[in-house]
């Protein structure tokens, strides 16, 4: 199943209200930056719940990876690098392009705090030819 056409890339909703919903439960996008802003504020644990919750609730495919971001975010932060590594590979998607190269960052970290510094070097080589000028390719270059 396709998702909609009008969140191949937020906020492009058709009827000119971005991210607010019209229900008295807050929208998955509404959600998601919740999560982002609890993240950003230390409170990843916190972060994972309102991310569960809002889980079955997404509807496109730019969602699902921004929570697959988010969420390998808020593990890495809790340094549970494997869960953080599940996550950010399933935020290695087409539909959220934008966020490709900070998930390829957080596997190289998860990976090398896995002692999984070849499979590291590999992430970090396509990295580094898709994004070559994205700061995260820079900043993965320095953590070798």
């Amino acid at each position: 199943p396709a998702p909609p056409a009008a969140w191949a890339k937020p906020p492009s909703e058709p009827e000119g209200s971005h991210e607010v919903a019209g229900s008295a439960a807050p929208s998955p996008p509404d959600e998601l930056t919740k999560a982002e802003k609890l993240i950003d504020s230390g409170r990843a644990a916190e972060a994972i719940f309102v991310l569960l919750d809002a889980e079955p609730n997404i509807e496109s495919d730019y969602q699902r990876c921004r929570l697959n971001y988010l969420m390998a975010r808020a593990y890495s932060e809790l340094t549970e690098w494997q869960q953080s590594l599940k996550w950010a590979d399933g935020a290695d998607d087409n539909a959220c392009k934008d966020l490709i190269p900070k998930a390829k960052l957080i596997s190289i970290r998860c990976l090398l705090n896995l002692g999984r510094t070849s499979e590291a070097k590999q992430v970090l080589n396509a990295l580094v030819t898709q994004y070559p000028d994205s700061p995260e390719a820079k900043e993965a270059q320095q953590l070798f």
